[in-house]
C-alpha cells in the first residue's frame, strides 16, 4: 500500500532496489488473495509500496525480506483490483440493492 508519509531512497538505492526485484520477482509465493498482475509487475509501483513500507536504512538491512513484501503488498492489490472488476465493489451491491427495491 502507498501512503502518503513514503520516503523516497535516494537514486542509487533505487536503481539497486530495481534491479534487485527483477531477481526477487519470480521467486515470490502466492499465497491465495494474490496475483501477478499490472501492480506486481511495474517497478515503479513497487518501489512506491517499498518507499512506503520501510525506511531506507531498514531495507539495507533486510532487502529481501522488504522486496518480497512489497511485492506481496502489490501482488495482493492486483487480486483485489481483479476482484471489484469482476464482482464489483461491497458499495455497488448495496446501491443495485437499493435501486432493485
Amino acid at each position: 500500500m502507498i501512503t502518503a508519509d513514503r520516503v523516497e531512497y535516494d537514486a542509487e538505492m533505487k536503481a539497486w532496489a530495481i534491479e534487485a526485484m527483477a531477481k526477487v520477482r519470480p521467486t515470490v509465493f502466492f499465497g491465495p488473495r494474490m496475483m501477478a498482475g499490472r501492480r506486481f509487475n511495474d517497478d515503479q509501483y513497487v518501489l512506491a509500496v517499498l518507499e512506503s513500507m520501510t525506511k531506507q536504512i531498514d531495507f539495507e538491512r533486510y532487502p529481501l525480506f522488504k522486496l518480497q513484501e512489497a511485492l506481496g503488498e502489490a501482488a495482493n492489490a492486483d487480486y483485489w483490483y481483479e476482484r471489484e472488476k469482476q464482482y464489483g465493489s461491497e458499495a455497488d451491491d448495496d446501491l443495485e440493492g437499493e435501486i432493485d427495491e
